[in-house]
């Protein structure tokens, strides 16, 4: 069952009532969070009547476009997506009533009628995006996201039903390889990936195995989901899906071939033979962690050849019990 929406009712418009919008510096949107994404502010005025300020909707202001992320009785907090004035793609707060000031205000009021039926993101988007906020600073968005926010959304919308299932691929590796590998768990998936959950709203409400609850989580409520991809998006960049994670579905090739003893045609790695792991040999076993390293290297990932030697025992000492995680992980990420 859905769950109500909450208006918060605005007082009638008075142009001198409302105050002025105020940059977030980089660095300080956590101070402002947690972002409340399921309330609006209803705008009373008969041209924005059925448009109500809420998460995912934009509005034309004399400012430039603004992307609404929050709506409460006492804040808008918005994404400057495009600008007419200077600080675009970086994040303002101002009071309900000044926004709605702005809004009803903007000179161009056939155009404002027009435009009640704008470009609007739906939630899931919105967390990822505020997702994406969380991680990166102002100056790196457009290189992350794209000069426009909803070209980024448009370009990804085939990807985009996937990343929950990614996420859950992914945590569940995670479990899996914290038992029988955990030097890979650690160089490969913490250190790169879910290290970018640690420092989340949600991380910090939910003690303990984060990897678990998270996953639990997601399944019942895939904003969550949309969140925490976007934080990894914001991590990595915004080709996630075709670059770097590309990359990391290469060293779950190789693994997988350590770990199943079948031959394998990778480039630059050993075609194996025989059946059995344990008849692999030091050549053998050099050949894949250097084909480990190499890969890794493309990634920006930090690790040592002593790490990848370590990984490759790891796995081959283990590989009916990581094969099945592998796969599932290797065909979440895998680019289409």
């Amino acid at each position: 069952m859905p769950i109500p929406v909450k208006l918060y009712k605005q007082p009638s418009v008075n142009v001198n009532s409302g105050g002025n919008p105020v940059e977030i510096p980089q660095g300080q949107l956590n101070r402002h969070k947690p972002f409340n994404t399921s309330t609006q502010v209803r705008i009373r005025n008969f041209v924005w009547a059925n448009t109500p300020v809420k998460p995912g909707v934009t509005f034309l202001t004399s400012q430039g476009s603004r992307l609404v992320l929050e709506a409460r009785q006492n804040r808008i907090i918005y994404l400057l997506v495009r600008s007419n004035t200077g600080g675009q793609n970086k994040v303002f707060m101002q009071p309900s009533n000044g926004f709605v000031n702005d809004v009803v205000m903007f000179p161009f009021e056939d155009a404002g009628r027009k435009l009640q039926t704008v470009k609007t993101l739906a939630e899931y988007e919105v967390q990822i995006l505020i997702g994406v906020l969380s991680t990166t600073g102002w100056a790196t968005f457009s290189i992350v996201m794209g000069v426009d926010v909803f070209q980024f959304f448009v370009n990804n919308k085939n990807n985009l039903p996937r990343w929950p299932t990614m996420l859950q691929a992914l945590l569940q590796t995670n479990r899996d390889l914290k038992v029988y590998a955990p030097t890979l768990r650690s160089k490969l998936i913490q250190s790169t990936l879910l290290v970018a959950l640690e420092g989340s709203e949600f991380a910090a409400s939910n003690k303990g195995d984060i990897s678990g609850k998270l996953a639990e989580a997601a399944i019942k409520d895939p904003k969550i989901a949309g969140r925490a991809m976007g934080i990894i998006a914001g991590k990595l960049g915004a080709n996630i899906l075709n670059g770097r994670l590309s990359v990391l579905s290469a060293v779950w090739a190789v693994l997988l071939t350590v770990a199943t003893k079948a031959a394998a045609s990778i480039p630059g790695a050993v075609g194996l033979a025989t059946n059995e792991v344990a008849a692999l040999g030091v050549a053998d076993k050099a050949a894949f962690s250097n084909e480990l390293l190499n890969l890794v290297k493309r990634a920006d990932i930090k690790l040592s050849q002593a790490d990848a030697e370590k990984i490759i025992e790891e796995v081959a000492r283990h590989p009916k019990e990581i094969k099945g995680s592998l796969v599932q992980l290797a065909e979440a990420f895998k680019s289409e």
